[in-house]
């Protein structure tokens, strides 16, 4: 189980970087899906 927990762990930092080289992207992918989204939640 601390094997995996330990991969877990490396494979959320590897998220972690690659989220933050893209932090601009993301931004602006969240605030599309906040505009796409926000309809359906008040139909």
């Amino acid at each position: 189980m601390k094997t995996v927990s330990k991969l877990d762990y490396s494979l959320i930092n590897f998220i972690r970087k690659i989220l933050i080289q893209n932090t601009i992207l993301d931004a602006e992918k969240l605030f599309f899906f906040q505009k796409e989204l926000k309809p359906l939640k008040y139909q």
